[in-house]
């Protein structure tokens, strides 16, 4: 069992679904600038990359404007299309109620942006994001960063992701990584990768996590 003060999420397939969002707005971008359409699984595959790293796995380069592109004609349309898990909000909740300060650290550009789209921005202390100009996860800058503002040690922060980057990021700050199911990952990949646990659901953190 791990004693929290702070919980931090990922963003994308951890609190929310985005993978019809994403790939949405990824196939819009693919109409406006003559790309190949995408699949889904195509696009889940690097959600949790930076988008510019997105844009080049999907099709093997990324031009700087289509991250304009993206911003001013799509992202308004993909913010509609994502839905937070059914156990986000309450487990959001509960573990606020225990006292424990709640943050997001995304490789998005702006996730507040997202997270005020799903009414989820109210649940949390802190978000931070590559607009804050610090580098993209595995990094652990935006960990570092965030375990400064709220005066925690290592083994007081538990980061919380679905994809083998967030659990690496997780290792790299040297906090306890759990891993989440919803995304890319299986179990059993997100453990290889230096999780300390993999649960199927966010609820289950109540569980696995004292305070």
């Amino acid at each position: 069992m791990v004693k929290v003060k702070l919980a931090i999420f990922d963003h994308d397939m951890t609190i929310v679904d985005s993978s019809d969002a994403i790939t949405t707005g990824m196939n819009a971008l693919a109409k406006g600038k003559g790309l190949r359409p995408v699949t889904k699984e195509e696009v889940k595959k690097g959600i949790a990359l930076p988008i510019r790293d997105a844009f080049h796995a999907l099709w093997g380069k990324s031009d700087p404007s289509w991250v304009d592109y993206y911003r001013d004609s799509i992202v308004d349309l993909e913010h509609k299309l994502i839905k937070p898990y059914n156990d986000t909000i309450p487990t959001l909740t509960e573990l606020k109620k225990r006292g424990v300060k709640l943050a997001v650290a995304s490789n998005r550009q702006n996730p507040k942006e997202a997270l005020k789209k799903t009414n989820l921005l109210q649940y949390f202390d802190d978000v931070i994001g590559l607009f804050d100009g610090v580098a993209p996860k595995p990094s652990p800058e935006m960990l570092n960063v965030l375990m400064q503002r709220f005066n925690v040690t290592n083994d007081e922060t538990v980061y919380v992701g679905d994809s083998i980057i967030d659990i690496e990021t997780a290792v790299s700050a040297r906090v306890c990584g759990v891993g989440v199911t919803t995304g890319n990952h299986g179990s059993g990949e997100l453990i290889s990768a230096g999780a300390w646990k993999s649960i199927d659901n966010l609820w289950e953190l109540t569980e696995c996590l004292t305070f």
